[in-house]
């Protein structure tokens, strides 16, 4: 039965051959057999030595990929009776990457061939996932950095957008301002809550001094309490003296908050500051402004829009 097989194989390897192109050479398929017939004779040292002249350099002298498929399958499994399994995988490798889906037939060839075989195909299989992997990763990576670059360019060009239609400038502050009371040089510099404190309490002061005072100068002389029957003058001059110290400590408290205030908007003087605004646009880049004009002729009312 496994001579029957094989002289089947050689019919059909003899077929295809004459089938498909390109054309066998004609010492090809008798080489092959040659090298064949020493395996089946199980000499195998021989058969090596036949077969390496057929597929055993870096380009197989073969023409015929069926034959050179063959060729592999034998040879591998010759070295592996010669124990030379490193050449052998070699070999199934190099058959397996012609023909990918190529198997054994488990009726030709003992277990250790077909497990080594198997071994092969898993090993390139495997290769093959973990490059296709990889190139996924290469893929992936690749997609993220584009469209972190995207993403730059977006911010790069909104920024480009938000320069062309604003203008950023240095407000200068001045140090004469700083030395203004009620809080004014703090707030130039940006410290609004101090400002606020200084510019009520100042406030509060001088309002308090300036009420003192209206009240103080609408109080009645000494002489015209004399014509102001039952007048306690003691309790009157004792109103009068309250409402003038009274009038004194706050002048003297709003002098000294205004020179704490002063003296704090100095020393802690902000030059400028960068601010933004809008860009002024030049009349001739300006898109131009619709406007209508109505008038009446000779042939009536005329309406005119122009842009």
């Amino acid at each position: 039965m496994s001579a029957l097989r094989s002289g089947l194989l050689v019919v059909l390897l003899a077929l295809f051959a004459a089938l498909v192109p390109p054309p066998v050479h004609a010492d090809d398929l008798a080489d092959f057999e040659r090298a064949r017939a020493a395996y089946d004779a199980q000499r195998y040292a021989e058969a090596v030595q036949k077969l390496e002249l057929l597929v055993g350099g870096l380009t197989p002298r073969l023409t015929t990929r069926a034959i050179v498929l063959e060729a592999r399958k034998y040879l591998g499994a010759s070295y592996l009776f010669v124990a030379r399994r490193a050449d052998a995988e070699r070999q199934f490798a190099a058959l397996l990457a012609d023909d990918p889906q190529y198997q054994i037939d488990p009726t030709s060839f003992p277990t250790e061939v077909r497990e080594v075989f198997a071994l092969v195909r898993t090993r390139l299989e495997r290769e093959a996932r973990l490059r296709a992997e990889a190139h996924e990763r290469e893929l992936t990576a690749e997609r993220a950095a584009e469209a972190a670059r995207l993403e730059r360019e977006r911010e790069r060009l909104e920024r480009l957008q938000q320069l062309a239609l604003t203008e950023t400038f240095l407000e200068e502050h001045s140090r004469f301002i700083a030395a203004l009371p009620f809080g004014i040089g703090q707030f130039q510099n940006g410290h609004s809550g101090l400002g606020t404190f200084f510019a009520v309490s100042e406030g509060a002061l001088l309002a308090t001094a300036i009420t003192m005072k209206i009240l103080f100068d609408t109080l009645p002389s000494d002489s015209g309490y004399a014509d102001i029957n039952g007048i306690d003058i003691d309790a009157a001059n004792a109103t009068e003296r309250a409402y003038r110290i009274t009038n004194y400590v706050a002048l003297s408290l709003l002098a000294a908050v205004m020179v704490v205030g002063i003296v704090d908007a100095e020393l802690r003087f902000v030059p400028g500051v960068t601010r933004t605004r809008a860009r002024v646009v030049p009349a001739e880049l300006r898109e131009p402004t619709p406007t209508a004009t109505l008038g009446v002729g000779p042939t009536g009312a005329t309406f005119r829009l122009v842009f």
